[in-house]
């Protein structure tokens, strides 16, 4: 009996030391996942600025479409719980950490608003550390708006997938007026086929918003060497009936002044200064 009752005590013993080690294990301190000093780049086509780090590197440090975060710039300016998102999936003149398909590395920006870059009063010399504040609490907005982007036409419509369409605002007549992808810029596989529709609709201007002298002539340099097929573009440009902008997607910027409640344009160049030289050209 006393040998029984010694096994017992002995496997008792030997329980209570096994839960009380996994209970340290389960009450060890985690540490949030955290990048530390890393360069910031500024975007000069669309503003705000890149933390040079992919999105892949970056996801690969325990962060996550969803996540809210803390980013701290070297210049003491902070941003509190912001959203990552794989998306500008926040209202306008929101800041939010975005992960976009096809960007170079994750970007800080503000959505459709006030340049961060400006806002935070950064340089090329200030970095950015970002530390996890809560772990998937926008997850349900990024499940529900969460974008699926390919490359692949496949069986996709031209229009479809050049995002190719009629614009039908105001008085303009139908069919006169489009907007679509880059007929000139490939690097999502669409020019081809948006350039076959600038030939299919009878479009005799192109007004590129987005891209700069160097950007415009290395695409028209890798169209002239055949590394893909936008001929009909081409032969607008040629024709000088091409004029590229560069402009950022920050509508609000330039100088307005209110009277009687209307906006009225001044003269440093924003937004909408930028656009309406461009319509003026066409």
């Amino acid at each position: 009996m006393k040998k029984i009752v010694f096994a017992i005590i002995c496997v008792l013993t030997c329980l209570t030391l096994f839960a009380t080690v996994t209970l340290f294990g389960c009450n060890k301190k985690q540490t949030n996942p955290k990048i530390e000093n890393y360069a910031i780049e500024y975007d000069e086509e669309f503003g705000g600025m890149y933390v040079k780090i992919t999105i892949a590197d970056f996801n690969s440090k325990g962060f996550a479409f969803g996540d809210s975060l803390l980013v701290e710039f070297s210049n003491g300016y902070t941003l509190d719980d912001l959203p990552y998102y794989n998306g500008y999936y926040v209202g306008i003149d929101e800041p939010l950490l975005v992960g976009y398909p096809g960007y170079p590395y994750i970007k800080l920006g503000r959505n459709n608003g006030k340049d961060l870059w400006e806002v935070a009063g950064v340089d090329e010399t200030t970095t950015a550390t970002i530390t996890l504040k809560e772990k998937a609490k926008y997850l349900p907005v990024q499940q529900a708006m969460d974008i699926t982007y390919t490359d692949d036409q496949g069986d996709i419509p031209d229009a479809v997938f050049g995002n190719f369409r009629k614009v039908t605002v105001g008085d303009l007549k139908d069919g006169i007026f489009f907007r679509g992808a880059s007929p000139v810029d490939n690097q999502h596989n669409r020019a081809p086929v948006v350039s076959r529709l600038l030939e299919q609709n009878g479009i005799q201007y192109d007004v590129d918003l987005s891209d700069n002298d160097a950007k415009m002539e290395s695409h028209v340099g890798k169209i002239e060497a055949g590394e893909y097929d936008s001929t009909y573009f081409l032969s607008l440009y040629n024709g000088e009936k091409v004029i590229w902008l560069a402009m950022n997607m920050n509508f609000k910027s330039g100088d307005y002044i209110e009277t009687d409640s209307v906006p009225l344009l001044m003269a440093s160049e924003g937004f909408a200064q930028t656009l309406a030289r461009g319509l003026t050209a066409m």
